[in-house]
C-alpha cells in the first residue's frame, strides 16, 4: 500500500493526458469553426493558451521525470529510447506549437490561406498531441513506475509542486 502512494505523482502527471483528450473535441470543433467566424480573436487566443500554458508547462513536468528516468542504473536500451523518442516529440510539438503561434500573429480572416494554414496546422498538432499522449501512456509512464524509487518518487513529488507553486 505504502509503495502505490508514491506513484500519486506519476499518475497525476498521466492524468494531465485526460485533461488533454476532453478538450480534444472542443478543440476540432473550435478551429472548424474559425472557417466562419469574421472575429476569431478570442478562440485563436483560447487555443493558443492551452497550448502554450498547460501543453508546455506538462512536458517540463514529464523532463523531470525524465531527469530522474535518465541516471537510473536500471535503465533498459528499450528504456533509453522510449526517452529519446519523448524527448524528440517533446521538441517537435514544442515547435509546432511555436510556429502555430506565428501563424497567430499574422492571423487574418480576410486572407483564406493563412486563415486555412493556421487550421491545417491546428489539427495537424491535435493530432500529434493526441497520438504522443497514447505512447506515452504505453510506454513512458509504465516506465517511470517500474524504475523510479521512493525517494526518486518524493524527489520528482517536490520539483513539480515547487514549479506549479511558483
Amino acid at each position: 500500500m505504502e509503495e502505490k502512494k508514491g506513484f500519486e505523482i506519476i499518475s497525476l502527471i498521466q492524468n494531465e493526458h485526460t485533461n488533454y483528450i476532453e478538450k480534444h473535441d472542443i478543440f476540432n470543433k473550435l478551429i472548424l469553426g474559425l472557417l466562419d467566424k469574421d472575429e476569431p480573436w478570442k478562440d485563436i487566443k483560447e487555443f493558443l493558451e492551452f497550448f502554450n500554458n498547460v501543453i508546455l508547462e506538462h512536458f517540463e513536468d514529464e523532463a523531470e521525470v525524465i531527469k530522474l528516468l535518465a541516471h537510473n542504473k536500471g535503465l533498459s536500451k528499450e528504456g533509453t529510447e522510449t526517452i529519446n523518442k519523448v524527448l524528440q516529440e517533446h521538441d517537435n510539438l514544442t515547435k509546432r506549437i511555436k510556429q502555430l503561434n506565428g501563424i497567430g500573429k499574422i492571423y487574418s480572416p480576410l486572407l483564406r490561406e493563412v486563415k486555412e494554414g493556421f487550421i491545417a496546422n491546428a489539427h495537424e498538432l491535435i493530432d500529434l498531441i493526441t497520438k504522443h499522449a497514447a505512447m506515452e501512456d504505453k510506454e513512458f509512464f509504465p516506465l517511470a513506475r517500474q524504475l523510479l524509487s521512493k525517494p526518486e518518487l518524493e524527489q520528482l513529488k517536490n520539483a513539480v509542486e515547487s514549479k506549479h507553486s511558483n
